[in-house]
């Protein structure tokens, strides 16, 4: 039964790590607090666990698998809301579920082992106040030696800090993660878009203005907003009414990152893209021929005969030279041309309320000040 808990938890707690710190905008001073706690552990130092506090979207899972990703670490991850759970064995067995928690976190160092949602350890329930007991055991300075034996870097979680009790705040270095700075923002949005490869008529003040107006979001409030300004541009398509044939290089479809993978944003949107134009239950209409005088050229303003031309169709209004009336599930997938082209009349139309309150931001300023006055 022991090891039947050993594999299930190793199976449910181990996350594959891919993101690199460069990918995660900002946070210079938490990337190094995470370094230097790993450098104190291979060096069989004594190191705190650390607390990683912020408000959710803020990058705490980014982080530590950046920081696993890049000195090559095990990473896994225990929601304490689990506590109890018949899948680990009930409420009486607790205290072996903790147990095991840290012996595969050992089995398999050096390693980080992340407690998700540490603040439910201070509710009232017994099973909760069970699951405090049985971790602080483990965190003590005796089981601290322990876990720098077993090469584990413990670290725990919260979007909630001002619920904790002291009795667990004293015993984690806390680590705050805040809001995305002015300067996060607009290198976020501008990864995003040469990433997405995202055709645009956006200037550099434009995107500072757009770093300005969603002060206050979150990591992720901006990817959803920028992935709903893409959805807003899938919309131009599956609404269009009229479509026109151009010509397009070819090799501007075939943009790749430096390891020869597709890039990640580039791949959701093609997902996207996938879910609108992959309709295999109706006939494609044949379209009228038009001649290459009638096409317009996207790219070079001057063909190159070296360059690979293909036909597409795009979206256009009725009254545009070539306009063909259709929609695009009567187009052949492969001649629909779905290059999304950000505008600034579509940013605005897209910009939504910050996910996190201004209440949440006093309880966060409170609970540090708190902090700051205890010690």
């Amino acid at each position: 039964m022991q090891e039947d808990l050993h594999t299930l938890l190793k199976t449910e707690m181990t996350r594959t790590v891919s993101h690199k710190f460069d990918q995660v905008m900002g946070h210079e001073d938490v990337k190094s607090i995470l370094e230097n706690s790993i450098d104190q552990l291979s060096r069989r130092h004594l190191s705190a666990p650390l607390l990683l506090c912020g408000h959710p979207g803020v990058g705490k899972s980014l982080l530590l698998e950046a920081a696993a990703f890049k000195l090559k670490l095990n990473l896994f991850v225990f929601n304490l809301y689990c506590l109890g759970s018949t899948t680990y064995g009930g409420a009486t067995k607790i205290d072996r579920c903790i147990k095991t928690v840290f012996e595969v976190a050992a089995s398999y160092g050096p390693s980080i082992l992340c407690f998700e949602d540490v603040d439910v350890l201070s509710k009232e329930e017994d099973i909760f106040r069970m699951g405090k007991v049985e971790l602080l055991k483990y965190l003590d300075s005796e089981s601290e030696g322990k876990m720098v034996k077993d090469n584990v870097l413990v670290v725990g979680a919260t979007t909630k800090p001002w619920n904790l009790d002291t009795e667990i705040v004293r015993l984690f270095k806390i680590v705050n993660i805040d809001l995305p700075t002015l300067q996060d923002r607009i290198l976020m949005i501008n990864r995003y878009i040469d990433g997405s490869n995202l055709r645009h008529d956006l200037n550099d003040g434009d995107i500072v203005n757009i770093g300005h107006r969603t002060a206050g979001y979150t990591g992720a409030d901006l990817l959803v907003f920028l992935r709903q300004v893409c959805m807003q541009e899938l919309q131009l398509i599956t609404k269009a009414q009229f479509f026109k044939k151009v010509f397009i290089e070819e090799q501007t479809n075939n943009k790749k990152t430096e390891n020869n993978e597709p890039d990640v944003s580039t791949s959701e949107a093609k997902l996207l893209q996938h879910c609108c134009t992959n309709n295999n239950h109706h006939q494609h209409m044949e379209l009228p021929n038009t001649h290459d005088s009638d096409c317009q050229v996207i790219g070079n303003e001057k063909c190159n005969s070296s360059v690979s031309m293909i036909e597409k169709y795009v979206p256009c209004e009725s009254h545009d030279e070539g306009a063909v009336q259709t929609t695009f599930l009567d187009l052949p997938d492969d001649q629909l041309w779905q290059e999304f082209h950000l505008t600034k009349k579509t940013l605005d139309e897209t910009l939504f309320l910050p996910s996190i309150t201004e209440d949440l931001k006093k309880q966060m300023a409170i609970f540090y000040e708190k902090l700051h006055c205890s010690f």
